[in-house]
């Protein structure tokens, strides 16, 4: 991600620099305390949708009141509030969790799998364990009722602001451990929009390895006509009636053909007068989270479908190990050390990025409040745009097409290989 960045502007950065620095130093001699680090709410990925208020500048303590093996390598943990707190969330979000694993802390997102009607004041998150994963891995074998974890969010904005009135027609394209935003969003959609109708594909290896099978066939039964969900597996079992084959790009080219090919949406609900409303639902939103292969593949079938961009969300996953591996592959000349100015919340602030330093850790080293949740590139609470030149941003990560357009970044995953400028929310 490239741009421009005057000799005069680098000056003038590398002075700013150097007069923070002798701060710091006559700070240190004479006393004075450093600002403290900040946490704040992070920054929606689709600004149209606003995250419900709630404190996040401290995690919460939760209880495991049940844990559910939904597959052989995945478990849901029901979660209540220690105090007895209710939790407010948006259909979709998600909670970082902050896992104590041989005397560190390990952070790690998880995206919420129930529905805002489910009851009881709790939330559920699925975990699927990650190849290598040590959190994944520790909490699929030891996590028992009555445990205690704390948590930071609800946060992240792949959601829906429910709204009854709206005639939605949502497609949910999900693959693996992305069913959990999906289904949340899918329940609480059905829930509250009784005008509304959610149509789901969810691929995965084989029929074993499915997550919420129960669950979506629940679905399925108590909203006839306005949830369907099709299976598609690249192991099919015997008698399978199904979808097979991979959701690669031809795998998901047919089956929103499928989907376009079914009669023009339109669901009733029963009106307070007894007759039944029929109206045409909205133009399609399509809902993507699963692998990056069916993700690119998603999005590239949708762009020879002339989907607008502006109708499709997209959340991603990553995990550490990953985001390791592409850095450690990297051919590209070790990073140097650079200036990194911070723009926002009515002032401006340069720093130094040590080689290979993030700028988030850049910025919080020096103090300077900046928002942020799992650090992992998996969530976009530290989403800063790029204003002034070059950043070497490690992928996969959370960020959408649309986002990437506008110039964002993750302030968690991306380092300076020039001079630059970011604006922080």
């Amino acid at each position: 991600m490239r741009a421009t960045f005057s000799p005069l502007s680098l000056l003038g950065s590398r002075l700013e620099a150097f007069k923070r620095d002798l701060w710091m130093v006559a700070g240190d001699v004479t006393g004075r305390p450093r600002a403290s680090f900040e946490r704040r709410e992070p920054l929606g990925r689709h600004l149209q949708v606003a995250a419900p208020p709630r404190e996040v500048l401290s995690p919460r303590t939760v209880r495991v009141v049940r844990v559910v093996r939904e597959t052989d390598d995945a478990v849901t943990l029901h979660l209540v509030d220690a105090e007895g707190a209710a939790f407010t969330f948006l259909p979709g979000q998600f909670l970082t969790l902050l896992v104590e694993l041989d005397g560190e802390t390990l952070r790690r997102a998880y995206s919420i799998c129930s529905g805002v009607e489910d009851g009881g004041g709790g939330v559920a998150v699925t975990v699927k364990r990650v190849p290598g994963g040590r959190v994944s891995t520790h909490l699929l074998t030891q996590a028992r009722d009555g445990d205690t974890l704390r948590v930071l969010g609800p946060s992240g904005s792949f959601t829906v602001a429910l709204e009854p009135a709206r005639r939605r027609d949502l497609v949910l394209l999900g693959g693996g451990s992305g069913i959990t935003p999906l289904l949340s969003i899918a329940k609480s959609v059905l829930a509250r929009e009784p005008f509304s109708r959610v149509r789901l594909v969810f691929g995965n290896r084989s029929w074993d390895e499915v997550i919420f099978r129960d669950a979506l066939a629940e679905l399925v039964a108590a909203y006839p006509g306005r949830f369907a969900v099709r299976h598609v597996l690249e192991v099919a079992p015997k008698g399978w009636t199904g979808g097979v084959g991979r959701l690669d790009v031809e795998g998901c080219g047919a089956e929103l053909d499928a989907l376009a090919d079914e009669a023009p949406g339109c669901v009733g609900a029963q009106a307070n007068d007894g007759e039944k409303a029929v109206e045409a639902l909205e133009p399609p939103e399509v809902f993507l989270c699963g692998p990056e292969g069916m993700m690119a593949a998603a999005r590239e079938a949708l762009t020879a479908r002339r989907v607008p961009l502006s109708r499709v969300r997209e959340e991603r996953f990553s995990s550490p190990g990953q985001q390791v591996a592409a850095r450690g592959a990297s051919d590209e000349q070790p990073l140097k050390p650079q200036p990194i100015t911070l723009q926002g919340r009515g002032q401006g602030r340069v720093v130094v990025a040590t080689a290979g330093q993030t700028v988030l850790e850049a910025g919080l080293r020096a103090g300077v409040g900046m928002p942020f949740s799992c650090a992992l590139g998996g969530c976009g609470a530290c989403k800063v745009r790029l204003v002034e030149g070059e950043v070497e941003m490690e992928e996969p990560n959370c960020l959408g097409a649309e986002e990437r357009a506008q110039g964002f970044v993750l302030a968690c995953a991306s380092r300076a290989k020039s001079a630059i400028t970011v604006e922080v929310p």
